[in-house]
């Protein structure tokens, strides 16, 4: 497997540079207090991550809505 050095090296030209990599790339969230989520919180932002693992973020972004409905507003008590 390649160290993520290389292949950051390799996609910064075929992305327009290193600016245009940093800014395609996605910001970290601040660190949150797992204890303030609930669990419908929690339950929502993995599903958001598996399927982002998955599918091209757009599309995932696009189709939350019907996501959320799908898994009942990610209520996990009901």
């Amino acid at each position: 497997m390649l160290h993520f050095d290389k292949i950051y090296e390799r996609a910064a030209p075929r992305k327009g540079g290193i600016k245009a990599l940093q800014d395609l790339l996605a910001s970290m969230e601040a660190s949150v207090d797992l204890h303030v989520l609930s669990d419908s919180d929690v339950q929502a932002k993995m599903t958001a991550c598996v399927f982002r693992a998955g599918f091209v973020w757009r599309v995932v972004t696009a189709k939350w809505p019907g996501v959320i409905k799908a898994f009942n507003d990610f209520n996990v008590t009901q």
